[in-house]
């Protein structure tokens, strides 16, 4: 067999490759590994980010619905005791009973319905607040008459009137903000799921 020597040069270069090569190949499959990991990380972050984004909207979503539910619950709540009064103030003028309505009671009455009407300009369908200024308007003119019986001593057919149509409009609001929530009861999101991998 022939000897074939092999250039100076050739010999180091060989040399050099032979020991770079898997430090070369290894720095390859780490840059490698490096950027799928990256691709990995940034995909697991945009779906963590994803599903947060979703949770947040499901909480602002939730707390819309529950400060709906609160306004509606304080407006009847309400509006309920001043039919109370009113209610009970029409009973004592049709008994005969000498009444002087109580102005602070009735002011503050008028006032709580007032400032939950005012919440609910904020948050409610537009059905509900129609209603809610409905009855609130119905509920001002019936105490307006009330009090005119209750200076005369005697309930007159007006009352009678305005005692039945503020407790219609009342209804309706209730029922209003009864089929407002109910239509929103679909809308709401279901807890997000917990993965188990």
């Amino acid at each position: 067999m022939p000897n074939v020597q092999l250039p100076a040069w050739l010999a180091v270069i060989l040399a050099v490759l032979a020991l770079g090569a898997p430090s070369i190949a290894a720095w390859v499959q780490g840059s490698l590994l490096a950027k799928r990991e990256d691709t990995r990380w940034a995909r697991d972050q945009k779906s963590q980010d994803d599903r947060w984004h979703r949770e947040r909207q499901r909480d602002r979503e939730l707390k819309f619905f529950e400060e709906r539910k609160l306004a509606y619950a304080h407006v009847i709540t309400a509006a309920s005791g001043l039919m109370l009064y009113l209610s009970a103030l029409r009973h004592d003028i049709a008994s005969g009973v000498t009444v002087e309505p109580d102005r602070q009671k009735i002011d503050t009455l008028v006032t709580a319905v007032y400032d939950a009407a005012a919440v609910v300009e904020l948050v409610a369908d537009p059905q509900v607040e129609a209603a809610s200024r409905k009855a609130i308007i119905d509920v001002t003119e019936y105490l307006g008459v009330l009090e005119e019986c209750a200076e005369r001593g005697e309930l007159t057919e007006e009352a009678e009137e305005h005692f039945i149509e503020s407790s219609t409009t009342f209804q309706e609001l209730r029922k209003a903000a009864q089929r407002d929530i109910q239509s929103l009861l679909p809308l709401i999101p279901a807890p997000p799921s917990v993965p188990t991998s």
